[in-house]
């Protein structure tokens, strides 16, 4: 249960530096746009384009990211890495096209290829955050843990980070440290939904059942915040784990809550109760 990070804390970070003014508007125009599934590539932004004299890279980018072409502007940046390896430019572009159309592997090439050609000051605690995001993504645990930690080194003051890498210390099993971690963006946004799941995920590693319901019960309550996440990604866990501690009626209202949501899920989950009997 992990989220990537919008536009405006990078756009934030990037304007303090002096005498960049063409990379902030660069790097905030790419953060800017929403994520979106990958369109079918136009007779008006083939890849063929970059050959022509009267156009730019830059341009080219730019009206790719203003259609939320990725597949296209995938392309582009590719080409445009291979003409010209040296600037920072495409490979941000490359990883934020790979991140918008969930082609990590590509996204992790443009945010490896990024960090090779800028200063350190550059890698501000969204960059750092959706490059950890990828790696989790990918089942990079442990290097994900370690761009999560750099990003709140840079800036600790972002819940979402701080419930993502709550996320990846359970999948790796760190349980206790998940909790704090969870705890803390709880204590910096206590509505957050996604780190009360984590935080019941933790718990329920240490086996604590009673106070992992009681986190996914707060999961449950408040708004579902991250797209990405399937809603029934908070009853599942729950349901379970009602049956783990004898609870049957409740599990069973799971099950029908579940229904229209998931068929399959609550069909497993009906077995497990069935299982009690």
């Amino acid at each position: 249960m992990k989220s990537i990070l919008r536009a405006f804390p990078f756009c934030y970070s990037v304007m303090s530096w002096p005498n960049r003014l063409t990379h902030v508007f660069f790097v905030c125009v790419l953060l800017a746009m929403p994520a979106a599934q990958a369109a079918l590539l136009g007779e008006d932004a083939t890849p063929d384009a970059v050959n022509s004299p009267k156009t730019t890279w830059h341009s080219i980018t730019l009206d790719l990211w203003d259609k939320q072409d990725w597949s296209a502007l995938i392309t582009v940046c590719e080409k445009w890495g291979e003409a010209e390896p040296a600037p920072w430019e495409p490979w941000l572009c490359l990883a934020h096209a790979g991140l918008n159309s969930n082609q990590y592997q590509v996204a992790l090439r443009g945010f490896e290829g990024y960090r090779r050609r800028v200063n350190a000051t550059a890698l501000t605690q969204a960059m750092l955050h959706n490059h950890a995001y990828v790696l989790s993504e990918l089942g990079r645990y442990e290097e994900a843990i370690i761009r999560y930690k750099e990003a709140l080194a840079a800036d600790g003051s972002n819940h979402i980070t701080w419930s993502n890498l709550g996320w990846v210390l359970v999948k790796v099993q760190l349980y206790e440290e998940a909790v704090e971690t969870c705890l803390t963006s709880i204590r910096k946004r206590p509505d957050y939904a996604e780190a009360w799941g984590s935080l019941g995920a933790a718990y329920r590693g240490l086996r604590q059942y009673e106070k992992a319901i009681a986190a996914y019960e707060k999961a449950i309550s408040f708004p579902h915040d991250n797209p990405d996440n399937a809603r029934w990604a908070y009853w599942v866990p729950l349901g379970e784990l009602y049956v783990l501690t004898s609870q049957q009626e409740k599990a069973q209202r799971v099950v029908d809550i579940l229904e229209p949501m998931n068929k399959e899920m609550a069909e497993s989950l009906r077995k497990q109760i069935s299982g009690m009997k």
